[in-house]
């Protein structure tokens, strides 16, 4: 694991969004110059929502490590200074969430070093809110995600939403 403000090794300054930033409209929120080059597919994990921190209001996105189980996003480019931006924003100051390195697999079978988040202490599973979801299906429209990968996304968002 390198230190969350660190390049990895080898690579470009990237992040592997998979959430409520995977759509360019979001992350260029908080990443104005952020460019995306490559869907991808993190291997044996899916997305899951879970409390974290002691207000059980804060519910975020995270990977479960899922063996059977593929989670795309998207690959972004992203300058050091704003990695770090958004490291502050994502709440890794707070010891809420940490960003790792991680080995995706674009969706024209190329390897990938990158790095995302996840949650330091995940609490129980939530049901976030209907904007947290709609986050979500924005950012999976807006990202080209494989057709049947999108629908399987869009069917366990609806789950959740009731």
């Amino acid at each position: 694991m390198t230190d969350s403000g660190s390049a990895l090794p080898g690579t470009v300054d990237s992040y592997f969004a998979y959430g409520t930033l995977l759509g360019e409209t979001a992350i260029h929120e908080y990443c104005p110059t952020a460019t995306a080059i490559a869907v991808a597919r993190y291997p044996s994990h899916q997305l899951e929502f879970r409390q974290y921190s002691d207000d059980t209001g804060r519910c975020g996105c995270n990977l479960a490590a899922t063996p059977g189980r593929d989670m795309y996003g998207v690959v972004y480019k992203i300058t050091p200074e704003e990695l770090s931006d958004l490291d502050e924003v994502s709440g890794v100051g707070q010891g809420w969430f940490k960003r790792v390195p991680i080995l995706v697999e674009s969706v024209d079978g190329q390897s990938m070093q990158t790095s995302t988040y996840f949650l330091c202490d995940p609490g129980p599973t939530q049901v976030p809110a209907p904007d947290y979801l709609g986050l979500v299906r924005v950012g999976a429209r807006e990202a080209g995600l494989p057709a049947d990968y999108a629908s399987e996304l869009e069917t366990y968002l609806d789950s959740l939403a009731g």
